[in-house]
């Protein structure tokens, strides 16, 4: 049995060690003398990448498992012998290739091997004109040699014989085997949480090609093809058509006077609460749900026109963080070859001397989070796994949210003996089904309840930040990721979409009321306006207290719908799949919109 059981192990092994040594060859290939690195930063990513590489060589185990399982009643094993012996040769071929492409394109593209190189299959022969007659003949033997190296030690790895089982033993070993499979699927799964395996989970620096390295260029290829990581190719309009119904929308400059501010460049934290759309807040009638943001925002400065872009924590995320728009079916922030690439908050504060940090209570990897966050300029990354066990069970998703604003407040305290500016941001995660929340109930309703823990935790926080001297040099951002579905508001309601947003702390001058049409995705703008900073980079950002702001507007997507809210604070809902949907102003403005963004995600 144990021979069976050592040759799975030693072809796991191999397949690992074949991408470890992939790594290392990527690291020095394109290592420069430029990066500011060191040997230590070589050995994370090769460590960080371990995971994604075990994942890939237990898919590849699929097929020697099933042949060793069978083996264990067919006595024939020479035929069973070859026909592995078949599978790694024609295996050994895919695994080069993965490996050599990845290393090529990354110095044209700088990004990791994906399914776009499809697109460019059918223009190999105009590719090979611009590579010199030597480099083809190398990575042709690069190839060879390596498709050779990798059959060749598997081949070898492969039993002549396989001793033949007694009854007794063929049923423990079907046992073992029965018990192996779970483990495997879990594996391949990548654990059994939330998320599954995914290119952000083995991202660890704040130096980008150090991410890269780490990425099994096996999975990154085939994860790209899972429909939310396509990027979006909607096409209405010819070029100048789009641009002459867009281009008076958006600005990337800051005039007047409105200033929110008392202190121009001071600490930051921004809460993103799970779901919290205006539904269960005083923009909806139900004060009583939420009071201390209903008093929070009578305090500090409310913007009482704000819309969220769209109806994921995903999506939400990233037109907070890097003030760029949602598309319908697609999740720029599962799209790892663009994230790095997109304007962020937190990259331009870097610039600026802020250390930022991401807090959450769930699981960090889950929809590529991580990797969208150490690509955009975050110092830390923070999820469940950096919480107590006992923290981690405090709720369904994860640690409870007042739980993570305790930590929040201890990190906060650190910071200011080490740091002179920080930004910290707080997702919460208790405002989500289940609703189980670690609190007796105030309303019947659960979902109610829920938003009422939510805020709760929030007036908490608050005191404690007031408690612990943290309050007055503070700037606290509150807004949602996007709105809930409730009783017979849908994701195409208005009420689901219109959220509140709050800037307060000690930092903000003075109450004021901003009535101002405007979007989630234009905090970015407005944010570094206030703070005097450019943000020239964010090109669908806009800061809608600059006196260039002169047609208001808001925008918002979810599955196949497109939405537009106008001057006068219309809802224009549109279904992308219906062909009877009258093309009127807004809609023609919605799709160029759409297009627009398209275009721009593309070209990054």
């Amino acid at each position: 049995m144990k021979e069976r059981l050592f040759f799975l192990l030693k072809v796991i092994l191999a397949y690992v060690g074949v991408f470890v040594i992939g790594k290392i060859a990527f690291m020095a290939a394109h290592w420069t003398s430029d990066d500011d690195a060191s040997l230590a930063d070589a050995l994370a990513a090769v460590w960080n990448g371990l995971s994604l590489d075990v994942t890939i060589a237990l898919y590849l185990l699929s097929v020697p498992f099933l042949v060793v399982t069978v083996s264990v009643f067919w006595k024939r094993w020479q035929w069973l012998a070859w026909l592995l012996k078949g599978y790694f040769a024609i295996m050994a071929l895919p695994i080069v290739l993965a490996i050599v492409a990845d290393n090529v394109l990354y110095r044209y593209w700088g990004i990791k091997l994906d399914a776009s190189v499809l697109q460019f299959l059918d223009t190999t022969g105009a590719a090979f004109t611009s590579i010199s007659w030597w480099a083809i003949i190398l990575l042709i033997i690069v190839i060879a040699l390596g498709t050779w190296g990798i059959a060749y030690l598997l081949i070898r790895m492969t039993p002549r014989n396989l001793p033949i089982l007694s009854a007794k033993k063929q049923l423990l070993m079907s046992v073992l085997m029965v018990l192996l499979l779970p483990l495997i699927i879990i594996g391949i799964r990548g654990g059994v949480g939330e998320s599954t395996s995914n290119v952000g989970q083995v991202y660890f620096s704040q130096k980008q090609f150090f991410n890269h390295a780490a990425v099994n260029p096996v999975f990154s290829f085939l994860s790209s093809f899972s429909s939310t990581h396509q990027l979006p190719n909607h096409h209405f309009y010819d070029s100048e058509t789009c641009h002459q119904l867009t281009d008076h929308l958006f600005f990337t400059t800051s005039r007047g006077d409105s200033t929110l501010l008392r202190i121009k460049q001071p600490h930051i934290v921004m809460i993103i609460m799970e779901g919290c759309g205006g539904t269960f807040t005083m923009l909806n009638g139900r004060p009583e749900v939420t009071p201390n943001l209903t008093r929070l925002a009578a305090e500090g400065v409310f913007f009482s026109n704000c819309y969220a872009n769209s109806w994921r924590t995903d999506r939400g995320n990233v037109s907070i963080l890097s003030g760029y728009p949602a598309f319908p079916n697609s999740s720029v922030m599962k799209m790892a070859q663009k994230c790095d690439k997109l304007p962020s908050i937190a990259r331009t504060l870097s610039h600026e001397g802020y250390r930022s940090r991401y807090i959450y209570g769930g699981d960090i990897n889950f929809t590529n989070t991580k990797g969208y966050l150490m690509g955009t300029g975050f110092a830390e990354a923070l999820g469940d796994k950096d919480f107590s066990l006992s923290e981690q069970r405090s709720s369904s998703w994860g640690v409870c949210d007042e739980k993570v604003f305790e930590h929040t407040v201890q990190l906060m305290k650190k910071d200011r003996q080490q740091y002179r500016k920080t930004m910290n941001v707080v997702m919460t995660l208790s405002s989500h089904e289940p609703w189980d929340v670690p609190m007796e109930k105030v309303f019947d309703d659960e979902i109610l309840n829920a938003f009422h823990y939510l805020d709760k935790s929030i007036g908490s926080f608050v005191e404690q930040l007031k408690a612990n001297d943290l309050w007055r040099e503070t700037l606290l951002i509150i807004l949602p990721d996007h709105g809930t579905r409730y009783q017979e508001d849908g994701y195409g309601s208005v009420v689901t979409c219109h959220i509140p947003m709050i800037w307060t702390g000690g930092a903000v001058a003075a109450p004021k009321d901003v009535k101002v049409l405007c979007n989630q995705s234009d905090l970015a703008a407005t944010l570094l306006g206030q703070m005097g900073i450019p943000h020239d980079d964010f090109p669908f950002s806009r800061d809608v207290l600059s006196r260039d702001y002169r047609h208001p507007f808001a925008s918002y997507s979810f599955t196949n719908h497109i939405a537009l809210i106008d001057s006068t604070h219309q809802f224009h809902l549109y279904d992308l799949q219906d062909k009877r949907t009258a093309d009127d102003t807004y809609y023609r403005l919605a799709k160029a919109l759409l297009q627009m963004a398209c275009e721009d995600l593309r070209n990054r």
